[in-house]
């Protein structure tokens, strides 16, 4: 490595000069000053770190399906494009007119943001407000103030605010202030930027909309990877949707990809005519999102026998280096064993924690047609109720709506004495499961359609996209009521009809029809615009039922299902109810399906008979302060004396009003108020029983005589009453 040497002079007093190194060798000794030697050296960079403050949203923001808005007619894009070339004259915001010039930005997702810039020649002030997306009881966006005072006045060429710790926001809104002498009150924005770095705080992504094989019964659904694996303080929430309806959205662009009106496009000659864009987004009847699901394996609590689905997974992290992450959703797919199944439970009210003996009525509804789609029936009737709800099967009775009316049903199932189910012929139901918080039983033969004779048949026509059907999403008849209530954009025409003596006919209006005499004003029907083509209606165009003869003129394209009701079925029960709004879930399934399609087909509550008018699976009971009660002990007095009779003491007690799991606490004191034992556990609604074997805390035989029993109880209510309960027992040997 090369370097140099310099060479110094010295006077008299001293002073040192550089001189070249011939000189210097040629001096006296006294004359020679110092020598300063030089290394060559050839720099390098070694590390380089920089420190900003994350990625600039701004540019991608709409793509990556945010938006961007401004109150007022001007168009915010170029302060959000990346080039400093555009700007978006932003008007002053005046605190006389408050809602007019404010810019907000939806940036899509919850993220952090670490810092704002804006790129502006000049600005009189700003405020900036922020939202993480939460409402208040209006609906409104909960804003709070981010900047600070004094960025309201005094004028910036340039302003920066840096945010430590970061924001977590989704939403924020700006706000120029104007002042009397601003010309215009306009402001140039060259460019708003939004500095974030990590994953996100929150986002949805949502599915395609997946087209099912046709209306399928739904089981478990499953995700992976599954909760608890996630890293520290994320999370990933699944969420499902169901629907029928698909509405067709047809776009048109020219060649230069400008959107135009499909009149417009059609007047365009064939070179400048672009692409034909189409899209399907949700119909009508769509169900909302479901409740998160909490674990892989949970049944599917959307709505099932529908055409479509879609799947959302929310992400959250509270750690901005963390996410969690979802590689595959799974949900189980099996053909329906009915069209539809309503049930319902009557009566509706009961005694508090009083045996009582219920009915639940279920009415299947089978495809007949088309063969391709004919649905099986069903052999296995499952009733669930709350855990700790023991449910006691008395009979099950089959037959139509008029037979099970007069007490004749076609086939009654008692109990016998081996614990199943016989009806007179001798044919058995297997009971599966009794006395327990559901009850199973596998009938003899398959619950199918009503035989020929009997049979009920329903016709329904294909709907195209638009039409108008007089059925709301329930399914029932739209009434006047119904109708003022629907969006304006869903109100079809209202039919007014004379009666005739060959039927009905309508008439032009209103008018027409207040002119008719009351014999001749028939029906005024209602209905509603289809948001989605390919619904099925059971009523023809003037909102009449279908018939066997009406349905077989309809073009083939338009013939829907026909569908037959299968018997009535009545399944009588006793049990005893401890808690307002318990509610029972029926499920059938067919035995001989196999493994893939062995899945449960719930019922859905809903007008299942004429006999009782429930419509409902919930029963009410009469709601009051107490929540512990029926409390005895037995055997009263005991012997705990390990001979084998009347060794224990159980302490029976009933537990009301609970809508979750509380502590159960029994205590046994001397007359005295001496502890001498306690146990407690933890018990929901109904029937309880802790046992004691008379000994002590330390394990010993206590001595005979009188000792207090007290239970007590954690309720879920402050104005409980009757939380703690005592009774005396005596101990003898």
């Amino acid at each position: 490595m090369g370097g140099d040497i310099l060479y110094y002079i010295r006077d008299d007093v001293g002073f040192e000069e550089p001189v070249e190194q011939a000189i210097y060798e040629s001096l006296p000794q006294e004359q020679q000053g110092r020598k300063e030697y030089y290394i060559r050296e050839r720099p390098r960079l070694a590390e380089v770190e920089v420190w900003g403050w994350g990625d600039n949203l701004s540019p991608k923001l709409i793509d990556g399906g945010g938006s961007v808005s401004f109150t007022g007619p001007e168009v915010p894009a170029g302060g959000f494009d990346g080039d400093w070339n555009t700007t978006f004259r932003m008007p002053a915001w005046f605190s006389t007119n408050p809602t007019a010039g404010i810019l907000t930005v939806d940036i899509g997702a919850r993220v952090w943001l670490d810092a704002m810039r804006l790129a502006v020649p000049f600005i009189p002030g700003y405020i900036t407000e922020v939202a993480d997306g939460s409402r208040d009881p209006n609906g409104r966006l909960r804003w709070r103030q981010v900047s600070l005072p004094d960025r309201m006045e005094g004028g910036f060429t340039r302003a920066a605010d840096l945010f430590d710790p970061p924001l977590d926001i989704r939403f924020l809104n700006l706000r120029l202030p104007g002042i009397a002498r601003t010309s215009g009150f306009f402001y140039d924005l060259t460019e708003v930027l939004l500095y974030t770095e990590g994953f996100v705080s929150q986002a949805s992504l949502v599915s395609d909309i997946i087209r099912l094989p046709g209306p399928r019964n739904f089981g478990a659904i499953r995700w992976d990877p599954p909760p608890g694996t996630h890293p520290p303080g994320t999370m990933a929430e699944v969420r499902t949707r169901t629907g029928d309806l698909l509405v067709q959205q047809i776009r048109h662009f020219d060649v230069n990809g400008n959107e135009k009106t499909k009149e417009e496009w059609d007047k365009l000659i064939s070179s400048w005519k672009g692409p034909i864009d189409t899209t399907f987004a949700l119909g009508s009847g769509w169900s909302p999102w479901s409740q998160q699901y909490l674990q892989p394996g949970d049944r599917v609590r959307s709505p099932g026998l529908r055409n479509y689905m879609q799947l959302q997974v929310r992400f959250t992290s509270q750690d901005r280096l963390q996410a969690a992450s979802i590689r595959s959703i799974e949900v189980e797919l099996a053909p329906p064993v009915a069209r539809a199944l309503t049930a319902e439970v009557w009566p509706t009210q009961a005694a508090v924690g009083q045996l009582d003996t219920f009915d639940l009525y279920l009415r299947p509804v089978f495809i007949d047609e088309p063969a391709t789609a004919r649905t099986p029936g069903f052999d296995e009737i499952l009733l669930q109720a709350p855990p700790g709800l023991a449910l006691h099967l008395l009979s099950l009775s089959t037959g139509t709506e008029e037979e099970l009316g007069r007490g004749s049903p076609s086939q009654t199932f008692t109990l016998a004495a081996d614990g199943h189910l016989t009806d007179a012929s001798g044919a058995i139901a297997q009971v599966r499961r009794n006395h327990a918080d559901s009850i199973w039983v596998l009938l003899p033969q398959l619950h199918q359609t009503l035989p020929a004779e009997q049979a009920v048949q329903t016709y329904h026509r294909i709907t195209p996209q638009g039409a108008e059907v007089m059925v709301g999403e329930d399914g029932d008849p739209i009434t006047e009521a119904a109708y003022g209530l629907l969006n304006e954009s869903e109100r079809g025409a209202i039919l007014f009809l004379r009666q005739t003596a060959d039927g009905v006919e309508a008439v032009s209006g209103r008018a027409e029809y207040d002119d008719l005499p009351p014999a001749e004003q028939g029906p005024i029907r209602y209905f509603r615009k289809l948001r989605g083509g390919g619904a099925q209606s059971p009523f023809d165009a003037l909102g009449d039922s279908l018939t066997s003869t009406s349905y077989r003129a309809l073009p083939r394209a338009e013939r829907g299902a026909i569908l037959g009701q299968g018997p009535l079925l009545q399944l009588r029960f006793a049990a005893a109810i401890f808690r307002n709004g318990t509610t029972f879930k029926p499920f059938v399934r067919r035995a001989a399906a196999g493994t893939d399609g062995n899945l449960w087909q719930q019922v859905e509550p809903g007008d299942a008979t004429a006999l009782t008018d429930s419509r409902q699976l919930t029963l009410s009971v009469p709601v009051g302060g107490q929540v512990l009660g029926d409390l005895s002990l037995a055997p009263n007095p005991f012997t705990p004396n390990s001979d084998g009779v009347n060794d224990e003491l159980i302490v029976a007690f009933s537990i009301f009003q609970v809508t979750q799991a509380r502590q159960a606490r029994l205590r046994l004191y001397s007359l005295d108020g001496r502890l001498i034992w306690e146990n407690s556990t933890q018990v929901a609604g109904g029937p309880q029983q802790i046992r004691w074997n008379g000994r002590d805390a330390a394990d010993r035989t206590v001595p005979p005589g009188l000792y207090i029993c007290r239970i007590d109880f954690g309720a879920d209510s402050e104005r409980a009453t009757d939380t703690a309960l005592a009774r005396i027992v005596a101990v003898v040997y």
